[in-house]
């Protein structure tokens, strides 16, 4: 196990071999030091053409590690500890060691969806359309680590979806979805990493928008899982020739992405920058929603 950032990793070096090449403490280690070079416990010592930081007073430098590092300057192995948790009893501060190790995942499910979690190692099926029907979504967790097997496992067709309003609003049994799931945006490594993985049996259908950003989420996707599609409804072009929906700026931001994804061989991405190109922008994907038919609409608030 590593130190627990490049503070541990200095005080590691110095208590252990006594001395560290000057020129390997960065400006804000030596402010963080100062109180040593204060009290005399690290002093300069020109060594042939360069200079190294040595110890002169070994204790009060081992008192200085665990006042900053409390649980050691390789921190204990501590599963049960979030890490903001870790990172608030360690230094002090939450932010101090960055992001989180778990996500929560918002799913709807329908029809013959099976959802399956586990709790305590033991697998549980819940009954998610049910759910869904009561509740609107439902809620998973996403834990870092652990084998792939203890993952949410979801049989049935899946698509991944970047905004909410098409998440929550959508006919999904119109396109032979049984689950949908949130991505807000673009998709962290951890939800990637799972609907990518084993544990999603059925088609992977990415629901992005029109546009580069929307089209390089998908490539992603693809990477991982060759069997992923991106969706393209039959009337796509007519949404591109309503000046009102066109967005510039869409492809103006990402160009530098457009001009990567122009390389690519896959079919869907390569007829959605055609479109872009031809009518100068990309769309929104809640443009489908318009197409939606009325009866559906109104049932759903809209």
């Amino acid at each position: 196990m590593p130190p627990l950032n490049p503070l541990a990793s200095l005080l590691h070096q110095l208590l252990t071999t006594g001395e560290v090449v000057r020129s390997k403490i960065s400006a804000r280690a030596r402010k963080e030091l100062a109180k040593l070079f204060d009290l005399g416990a690290l002093r300069e010592e020109r060594r042939g053409s360069g200079w190294v930081v040595v110890v002169a007073k070994q204790d009060s430098v081992h008192r200085f590690a665990e006042s900053q590092f409390p649980s050691g300057l390789f921190g204990e192995d501590d599963t049960s500890e979030g890490r903001r948790t870790q990172s608030l009893n360690r230094f002090g501060d939450t932010k101090s060691m960055p992001g989180l190790d778990f996500e929560f995942v918002l799913l709807r499910a329908f029809g013959d969806a099976q959802v399956v979690t586990t709790m305590s190692k033991r697998k549980v099926k819940i009954d998610a359309p049910e759910i869904t029907r009561q509740t609107g979504c439902i809620a998973l967790t996403l834990m870092d680590g652990g084998d792939i097997a203890e993952l949410p496992l979801i049989r049935g067709n899946v698509a991944t979806v970047e905004g909410p309003e098409l998440f929550y609003r959508f006919d999904w049994a119109s396109v032979d979805v049984s689950v949908a799931i949130l991505t807000n945006g673009r998709m962290s490594e951890r939800l990637l990493n799972w609907v990518t993985s084993s544990m999603i049996e059925g088609r992977l259908i990415h629901f992005g928008d029109y546009d580069p950003v929307g089209l390089d989420e998908y490539r992603r996707l693809k990477e991982r899982a060759p069997h992923a599609t991106f969706y393209i409804p039959q009337n796509l072009e007519n949404h591109f020739k309503e000046n009102r929906f066109l967005k510039p700026k869409l492809m103006e931001k990402s160009s530098a992405i457009l001009h990567r994804l122009a390389k690519t061989q896959d079919t869907d991405v390569l007829a959605v920058i055609n479109l872009m190109q031809r009518y100068g922008g990309g769309i929104e994907q809640e443009v489908l929603l318009l197409s939606m038919p009325e009866v559906y609409l109104r049932q759903q608030g809209l």
